[in-house]
């Protein structure tokens, strides 16, 4: 039994301290700081990838190439099918010509007085009332009210007569050939080549844009090259129809890509267009960023292979100049136009504290004094160090050279380093980031203070107006991350220790008989639950203080100096005890003045068989733990207080770590609502 005991000491020891931290621990003082400027750490070059847009030396060179070019003109039949349909209400002109269908209105008036709306029919006439038939298929519109005026000058004397159009008439025109839908199309006699090119979707990825031709009584009268409009905004090509005329789409011509630093990327069909200076102005010229040194093209060679060459020096084929390197080019032709090289070398950088940090451009034989001048510093500046982060271009390393800004002031010329490209000085400051600490809970004035070195924490108390009288100081929580840190430590260390045992015990299960395998497995399977259990504990970083009125506090040994980081919660007076572990009922009773530990075990609806009463411990309220010996359930043991904890251990008759992981269980337990209360 005393190994027993021995063994739940160690673990109350071990756990409490990583909950609640040590009684008495005293934080290390600030006195001891020798007040100079921590160096800065240098970042080195991440192998991450970059993005495109950061420019820096460090980053490899990519031609970026799209993947997928379009084809120069598709995108014009994508639009809206209103933005291409022929407007109905447009007024026509004088030369717009007459058919069946079309509807004339002719008003009268003067000596005579009259109002016509007629259409001409299929005989291309109209008939007017003491006028007779007038026949108007094929004249211009103009020509029309001529002959209509003339008309009625026969008949009458002393009026005047007004023409205009009423609605005109329909047509219908075939649309063939390779278009997306070909057709017979209806529309309005005013409608051009275009407006049913558009209807008909446009040509397919098989048809051409540059060789569209309008058939009119099985004749080509005219031929339309899109790439015209497109380019320049001529519609010269952009033919009137006539009912029964047929737009007819032929296989499209030669097709090349041009792609890269280019103003127009896509893939253009050639018709007059040959060679590769064609191409480029047909792609509206080349960016200034293109790279005059190479441009690459990939070939399909017919029936054989794919194969790429490179021209070399295209500057002045760019200008228009090289016959050398203006190929002609082959159906199927994919040309690169390159990029330039975006870094830029010839700079240095200036970062840190100085007055006008940023780039400067880095002049021949240029050395620190050209660009650190006494205008350049601060009065935070820090003077006795200074680097320059250096790139060795052979090892592609990143070297660290001090110099000191006071002496290169001063005109010391060993500190007057020369500059290479890229290079980044960096200046430092003597400006330290105040400490701060905060004060939650029940005090006058809570809230986050400025600290000064070597400060303690009833200063800190004072300033925060002392406490409130519901402050409940028994219950206090203070934590300190150099202390949260050390209790990270130690559990990791605990794990790995533990993960090292499981390998070894592993590894044995093969050499054992196997009637104690399946107890050793198990075993092992609660080694490795323990294992989890801690690796998922957040410590708190608690520090176990006593806390007294502030004119007792002052200057007791829990007065401690105070760290930059450190917090201080002081809760209400809490109204339960929490009952933990070997009860039938586990939880939280109502605290009771001057009760002991039975009274509470009783509210919990007793021990279980399984309790070790030899082995009970209350947590108090500041973190410490204490030993409750019970010889009998009816003896009197010490008044349990506000924020005590019990915790009731069940009689070792499982193995060790299994008693382990349920003693980590219940202390974890406690734990958790302090760390929820110090978010």
């Amino acid at each position: 039994m005393d190994k027993k005991r021995v063994l739940i000491s160690f673990i109350i020891w071990f756990f409490t301290g990583l909950v609640f931290g040590q009684e008495g621990v005293e934080a290390p003082s600030l006195e001891k700081g020798t007040g100079t400027p921590i160096q800065e750490k240098v970042e080195v070059p991440s192998t991450e990838v970059i993005s495109e847009e950061t420019l820096e030396w460090e980053i490899p060179y990519k031609q970026i190439v799209p993947k997928k070019l379009s084809r120069f003109g598709d995108n014009l039949f994508k639009m809206p099918i209103s933005t291409f349909a022929p407007v109905p209400d447009v007024p026509v002109g004088p030369d717009y010509i007459l058919g069946p269908g079309d509807e004339l209105i002719i008003d009268v008036w003067g000596m005579i007085e009259g109002h016509y709306q007629i259409t001409i029919d299929r005989d291309g006439g109209i008939t007017l009332p003491k006028i007779g038939r007038i026949y108007l298929w094929g004249l211009t519109f103009k020509e029309a009210e001529k002959l209509i005026r003339e008309k009625f000058s026969k008949y009458f004397t002393g009026f005047e007569l007004s023409v205009t159009m009423g609605k005109l008439r329909t047509i219908k025109v075939f649309v063939l050939g390779e278009v997306k839908n070909p057709g017979g199309y209806e529309l309005s006699s005013i409608s051009t080549l275009f407006h049913a090119l558009y209807l008909a979707g446009g040509p397919n990825s098989r048809g051409t844009m540059r060789n569209i031709q309008l058939i009119r009584d099985n004749k080509i009268i005219g031929t339309t090259d899109i790439y015209e409009f497109l380019l320049i905004g001529k519609k010269d090509q952009d033919y009137k129809l006539q009912s029964g005329d047929t737009i007819f789409v032929p296989l499209v011509g030669p097709l090349v890509g041009i792609t890269g630093q280019i103003k127009r990327p896509a893939i253009y069909e050639l018709k007059e267009e040959k060679t590769l200076l064609d191409l480029i102005n047909l792609a509206g010229g080349v960016k200034v960023s293109a790279y005059g040194g190479r441009i690459q093209v990939e070939r399909i060679e017919k029936y054989d292979k794919k194969i790429v060459f490179d021209l070399e020096n295209v500057s002045e084929l760019f200008e228009g100049k090289d016959e050398k390197n203006n190929i002609v080019l082959c159906d199927g032709d994919l040309v690169k136009v390159l990029s330039i090289d975006p870094r830029v070398y010839n700079k240095v950088y200036l970062e840190g504290f100085v007055k006008y940090p940023g780039e400067y451009e880095l002049k021949p034989g240029m050395r620190l004094s050209d660009l650190i001048t006494p205008e350049q510093i601060l009065m935070e500046t820090y003077l006795e160090r200074a680097e320059i982060e250096r790139i060795d271009h052979l090892t592609m390393e990143i070297k660290i050279i001090s110099f000191c800004p006071k002496k290169l002031l001063e005109g010391d010329e060993s500190q007057n380093l020369l500059l290479q490209q890229l290079d980044k000085i960096k200046f430092f400051t003597e400006w330290k980031e105040p400490e701060i600490v905060e004060i939650k809970g029940e005090v006058k004035l809570p809230g986050k203070y400025t600290i000064q070195k070597g400060e303690r924490l009833s200063s800190v108390l004072k300033r925060a107006g002392g406490f409130t009288d519901e402050a409940f100081l028994k219950g206090a929580i203070f934590t300190r991350l150099s202390v949260k840190k050390a209790q990270e430590e130690n559990i990791n260390r605990f794990i790995k220790m533990q993960q090292e045992i499981l390998l070894r015990e592993t590894a044995t299960l093969g050499t054992l008989p196997e009637a104690k395998i399946s107890t050793k497995a198990e075993l092992l399977r609660q080694q490795k639950e323990l294992i989890a259990l801690l690796a998922s504990y957040v410590p708190l970083g608690r520090v176990a203080i006593k806390l007294d009125k502030i004119e007792k506090f002052e200057g007791s040994p829990y007065d401690i100096i105070l760290e930059n980081g450190d917090s201080l919660y002081i809760p209400k007076p809490p109204m339960t005890i929490n009952v933990i572990g070997s009860v039938n009922n586990p939880g939280s009773i109502l605290w009771s003045p001057n009760r002991t530990i039975n009274y509470y075990i009783e509210k919990s609806g007793g021990l279980t068989k399984n309790a070790d009463i030899g082995n009970i411990f209350v947590i108090k309220a500041d973190g410490t733990a204490v030993r409750a010996f019970l010889k009998g359930f009816r003896t009197k043991v010490e008044v349990i207080e506000q924020g005590d904890t019990i915790i009731i251990p069940e009689k070792i008759k499982m193995p060790a770590w299994e008693v382990t992981k349920d003693i980590f269980t219940m202390i974890y337990q406690l734990g958790l609502p302090l760390s929820v209360i110090l978010k």
